[in-house]
């Protein structure tokens, strides 16, 4: 049976109750608020983004012109970034006799669709986490900071200044920060350390929105990004040992899109995704195989993860 049940049938309100902890879960995902997907018609391509080089102005006095004469002009300086989508997908099978039996607890279906989704963006999940946490593409001074030696579980440990020192390199290397990523393992930390305590005072149990929110006005950056999916990294038939994805080592400054439809934008990270194939997100498919009376339950998804600009990230690691 591709349903393996044990123990005591759930009624229908938990089985109703198990779906919507299941979809409420999918959110925790967010590697496509990191790296933003762009639509694509084609499989492969480039993406024609234009530089930092070219966005920033020159200050060198040359847009002054005298009545009459011409303007200062040059051009426009774009990089084409290779990208190549590539097809992930998930089937589960649904044994007609498994459907019978379960239907008036839960829809096999849709949990199948759950299933196939989940797994397929814990994948994308991993890929764009090991993308951008990565100590081998962000390395050297202007790129990477080794915080360890006052992590962020230390109270006392000055996790504004940091952030603050990593946003100046950014625009140091012309870039324009607007994201803070901070794993989930390390969000905890942000209410007991110190410095923030103090700015959240009057708040007695402060919500991770309030605090997102304090950060926010403190950093003068719009996005703090709590990163806190995780995976079962148990093997099938062992007792699950959830993990988070994002770890608790590392945190980045970077910028992210802010523009989902415009390639050209300049950026830390980017997913292209392949549209013709299977729209803006996991596709799901259901179809026949008659030889073992089971519908079958499919997700794909064709996607690339890319670095974009590595200037327009820099990497701390605060464990």
């Amino acid at each position: 049976m591709a349903i393996t049940y044990s123990g005591t049938r759930p009624s229908p309100f938990v089985a109703a109750a198990v779906q919507e902890f299941q979809s409420y879960e999918l959110t925790a995902f967010k590697g496509l608020e990191i790296a933003k997907p762009f639509m694509s018609m084609v499989d492969k391509g480039t993406l024609p983004v234009v530089t930092r080089e070219s966005q920033a102005g020159t200050g060198d006095g040359k847009t002054r012109r005298a009545p009459g004469s011409a303007y200062n002009r040059d051009d426009i300086e774009a990089e084409g970034i290779p990208f190549q989508c590539l097809g992930y997908g998930h089937e589960t099978p649904l044994p007609d006799e498994d459907v019978a039996q379960y239907k008036s607890e839960f829809d096999a279906q849709v949990v199948a669709g759950v299933r196939n989704r989940q797994r397929i963006l814990t994948d994308l999940e991993t890929k764009i986490k090991d993308m951008v946490f990565n100590t081998t593409t962000f390395t050297g001074t202007s790129l990477f900071t080794d915080y360890s030696g006052a992590p962020w579980d230390a109270a006392g440990s000055d996790i504004l200044g940091q952030v603050d020192a990593s946003i100046d390199k950014v625009i140091s290397n012309g870039g324009m920060p607007n994201t803070v990523i901070i794993p989930r393992l390390q969000s905890k930390n942000l209410k007991t350390n110190t410095a923030i305590k103090s700015m959240l005072s009057g708040l007695a149990y402060p919500t991770l929105d309030q605090v997102a929110e304090v950060l926010r006005t403190y950093w003068n950056l719009p996005n703090i990004i709590f990163a806190g999916a995780v995976y079962n990294s148990a093997n099938k038939g062992q007792d699950a040992s959830m993990t988070d994805i994002w770890g608790d080592d590392y945190a980045m400054v970077c910028r992210t899109a802010m523009n989902a439809n415009d390639p050209s934008e300049s950026c830390a990270f980017r997913t292209p995704i392949w549209q013709e194939m299977n729209g803006a997100d996991v596709s799901a498919f259901t179809y026949r195989e008659e030889q073992t009376d089971s519908t079958i339950v499919k997700g794909k998804m064709f996607y690339d993860e890319l670095v974009v600009d590595k200037y327009q990230g820099h990497l701390l690691q605060i464990d």
